[in-house]
């Protein structure tokens, strides 16, 4: 991977004003108080931030640039944070080439520090949000609902959940990112799309128990397996080589599998495979992609094989998803 050269360095994640002010200064581009746009040399994008009263910040980012992206999370706020990034591929319509590879739901302390490096040329959108953590209770729709997860976020720090992108929450922000340049609308439909997000995560979370894993790793283990992560999404035509994965980073395979488990929940191939018919469920629904291009396309052994695994997951088939979506 190049060397990234474009870093963008957060210290407050309440504070997008501050930080879009002085990332315009710095590398170019318009920040007019709620939206921050650039195009010229560096590539192009935009990114729409709103602040309101409760201290709850949304941004819809949409950008591709032509040299590496370095992340680096080093907070100074001592405010307890709660933020949540929901990435997802293709364009608008679903599309896979020159996306990017920020696909899942990440949940965590933003007083967490890491390193995340993207790729340079590759579409990358995200949505991301962040609450303070004493407006938490907030989010409850009952006084006993998940309580470990309530907890966890109350009692312990630097935690880190993460679930695949379910095609529900991805259908709210894709509708968020069709209305995010209506400037009369989107403050309001970012606001409301948020909280209905966080309703669903909290279900998605009370059904499946294995993200609240224990990740209490070092950060630079920490900000490797983010890293790793990235790496193993960004092509799906292969499956990832742990040899390679684990020579290319200098880590042995023991390590690797025990610590992007701890992160992830799961071993590397097992969290491949879930996210890659994640892709093909969304190319099935976005698309007119016939099983054999899909399957193709993401390297399954065959479009069978692509149609019995896509079925095992989902509950139902490839043509049942689209004779669904064809009579609605």
């Amino acid at each position: 991977m190049d060397k990234p050269t474009l870093v963008l360095r957060i210290e407050d994640e309440i504070n997008p004003q501050a930080f879009y002010s002085e990332f315009s200064k710095k590398y170019g581009g318009t920040w007019d108080g709620s939206k921050y746009s650039f195009d010229n040399e560096m590539g192009h994008g935009n990114f729409y931030a709103h602040t309101y009263q409760s201290g709850i910040v949304i941004v819809m980012a949409d950008f591709n640039v032509k040299v590496p992206i370095e992340i680096i999370n080093s907070p100074k706020n001592k405010e307890r944070i709660v933020a949540i990034r929901i990435g997802f591929y293709g364009d608008m319509l679903g599309h896979s080439p020159n996306t990017g590879n920020t696909e899942g739901i990440s949940i965590y302390d933003a007083n967490r520090p890491y390193n995340l490096t993207f790729p340079s040329n590759k579409t990358i959108r995200w949505m991301s949000i962040r609450v303070p953590l004493e407006l938490i209770d907030d989010w409850k729709t009952s006084e006993k609902q998940n309580d470990k997860f309530f907890r966890r976020l109350k009692e312990e720090k630097d935690w880190f959940f993460y679930h695949r992108l379910s095609p529900e929450i991805e259908s709210l922000v894709r509708n968020s990112f069709v209305e995010r340049t209506d400037v009369r609308l989107n403050r309001s439909i970012f606001y409301a799309r948020a909280y209905e997000i966080i309703a669903r995560l909290i279900v998605l979370i009370e059904n499946d128990s294995s993200i609240l894993t224990n990740n209490k790793i070092h950060p630079d283990d920490f900000s490797l397996m983010l890293n790793i992560k990235e790496q193993i999404l960004s092509d799906y035509s292969f499956l990832p080589n742990l040899e390679t994965i684990s020579e290319n980073n200098n880590i042995s395979k023991s390590k690797l599998q025990r610590a992007f488990k701890s992160v992830f929940g799961m071993p590397i191939i097992k969290f491949f495979n879930q996210h890659r018919l994640e892709e093909a469920n969304r190319l099935f629904k976005y698309t007119t992609k016939s099983v054999f291009e899909v399957s193709n396309e993401l390297g399954f052994h065959s479009a069978s094989h692509l149609s019995r695994t896509f079925k095992k997951q989902f509950g139902y088939s490839p043509n049942d998803l689209r004779s669904n979506s064809s009579s609605l």
